[in-house]
Order: structure tokens, then sequence, then C-alpha cells
């Protein structure tokens, strides 16, 4: 038997994809990055910040690194790589939207 076991607004803009991550964290992507927490049965939430590690550009897709760190795609092709919800790097990756990506361990 399924049941809602929490929920919680995720704005008003696009959500492509979330991110499952071990126990009771996950990512959203689209036009806003959230990173969110459960506890019990709330849900907060923090966005992505950019900062000066890169420009602004749509998340499309995302996944959990072996180190706890996440990578997404992006509308523009780099990857984006983020330390909890602060991104520390953008990586060249190819031309074009990247609309999925795996990470095996």
């Amino acid at each position: 038997k399924q049941a809602v076991v929490a929920s919680a607004d995720g704005g008003t803009g696009v959500i492509f994809d979330v991110d499952w991550e071990r126990g009771s964290t996950f990512a959203t992507t689209g036009d806003t990055l959230q990173f969110w927490s459960m506890e019990g049965t709330a849900l907060s939430r923090k966005k992505g910040t950019f900062g000066q590690a890169g420009p602004m550009d749509t998340m499309i897709a995302g996944s959990k690194l072996p180190n706890g760190n996440t990578v997404t795609t992006s509308a523009k092709g780099p990857l984006y790589v983020w330390d909890n919800h602060e991104l520390a790097k953008c990586v060249p990756a190819h031309e074009g939207t990247g609309n999925t990506i795996c990470v095996s361990e």
C-alpha cells in the first residue's frame, strides 16, 4: 500500500528531473535547482547558488557523485558540480543540452 509521506510546494517553475539521493534527500532540476531534505513529514529546500564558479543556466538532470557532491547537466552543455547547494565548478562537456546523466560508483 502506498501513501504520501510528505509534500511541499515546488514553486511555479518547470521541474525536469528528480534525483533521489541516499537517505531522505533529493534534488530537483529545472528553472531552479533545489536541494531537498526530509525530516519526519516536513520537507525543506535550499536553492542552488551559482556564485562566481560558472554562468547561470537551466539545470536539466542530476546525479549524486560518490564523494557526495551532485553533478547536473545544463541547457547550454557544461556539467555543473555542486557542493551541498553551492556551485563548486563548471566543466565544459559538449555543445547543446545534456538531457540525462547517470553516475555509477
